[in-house]
């Protein structure tokens, strides 16, 4: 075989398999993370700061129990919509909600156990 015969079977295999990567495999090599070595020698991975944004944005929406009654939300206002409903219950959104966000650190997710 010549080289001019074996040039266009190397180009259909590399854009084939770049086809693969960028269609079928795009979203776990966009996601998968990179081990970044430290000035100290240590290693630890870091992942797509544009992707970590992006997750920040989203708003994560509510999960209720079997009576309809938000357990977990994203948005406060929809917590002290219900806070005549968590009195009988015992529960103070101020006291849970904040200890809940000093342990995570997050404002996104609030619990009301």
């Amino acid at each position: 075989m010549s080289i001019h015969q074996i040039t266009p079977r190397i180009g259909i295999v590399v854009a084939v398999r770049l086809a693969y990567v960028q269609v079928t495999r795009a979203d776990a090599y966009a996601a998968a993370g990179n081990v970044v070595r430290l000035e100290d020698g240590s290693s630890t991975k870091r992942y797509n700061g544009r992707l970590r944004a992006i997750d920040q944005q989203i708003s994560l929406g509510m999960i209720y129990d079997r009576k309809r009654i938000p357990i977990a939300t994203s948005n406060w206002q929809e917590l002290q919509r219900f806070r005549r409903t968590y009195e009988p219950m015992g529960i103070d959104i101020d006291k849970c909600c904040c200890a809940i966000h000093a342990i995570i650190r997050s404002a996104r997710r609030r619990f009301t156990w």
